[in-house]
């Protein structure tokens, strides 16, 4: 089995677990494998927890198929079982993830609703979460399912861990990142600073900025533009 295949095989029996009810449900069942989990000190997720449990050298290929038998997961290892947020389930569009701190929230609300006619389906935390959702498992399902990433650059972005944590994940997976800054004296930070970032003058110069990125990018250009195809002079504009 190749790096790649252990690894995807990992996520889909994460994934399937995660579906148990409670975190001592989700322990139990690990345990009957004899694999010992891990815990954080200082942060306790059961499926972050989960997830490095079965990453532990000790627990074999052997160990993973057995667990993936009982889960009924595809034996095509290679596959990745996609899990989308809510918004994203039925969504044909380009999906966007919009980063921000919660102080800017109304901000990135604006920005999504300007993008609804563009093509673009955009995920804002604060909006797109229902109740009923664990919010922690639909961010992950956002960032694991985005085409492309922004952030709002400001003061308080560069406060948040969820920010921080988000702008690394998208980097990791290499996808277009647009980085928009409204505040003087916050360009982008670390390992973010490789990035041109946007300084729009309004909403408008902003749509305009992420369009220009989705049409001309060599990893969506060419999604965006079937999506989203330009206006022809055979078209009647009314």
């Amino acid at each position: 089995m190749s790096p790649l295949e252990r690894i995807n095989l990992i996520r889909n029996i994460v994934e399937e677990i995660a579906k148990l009810q409670d975190e001592e449900e989700k322990f139990y069942f690990i345990r009957q494998y004899k694999i010992s989990p891990i815990f954080y000190d200082n942060y306790r997720d059961p499926i972050l927890d989960t997830k490095s449990s079965l990453f532990q050298e000790s627990v074999t290929i052997e160990i993973l198929k057995k667990i993936a038998d009982e889960l009924g997961i595809s034996k095509n290892l290679s596959i990745l079982n996609k899990k989308y947020p809510m918004n994203w389930e039925n969504s044909k569009d380009l999906k966007l993830f919009i980063s921000h701190p919660h102080e800017k929230k109304e901000s990135a609300i604006k920005l999504k609703n300007a993008l609804v006619n563009k093509k673009i389906n955009a995920f804002v935390a604060h909006e797109d979460i229902k109740t009923t959702k664990k919010w922690r498992e639909e961010i992950r399902f956002a960032l694991n399912t985005m085409d492309f990433f922004v952030s709002i650059n400001c003061k308080e972005f560069d406060a948040s861990q969820f920010c921080q944590q988000e702008l690394g994940f998208a980097i990791s997976r290499n996808v277009d990142i647009v980085k928009l800054v409204f505040e003087k004296g916050y360009p982008p930070k670390a390992f973010g600073e490789e990035f041109q970032h946007k300084k729009p003058k309004n909403l408008d110069d902003a749509v305009d900025e992420i369009i220009d990125v989705a049409k001309n990018s060599n990893k969506i250009g060419e999604l965006y533009n079937q999506i989203n195809p330009d206006s022809t002079e055979d078209e009647i504009p009314f």
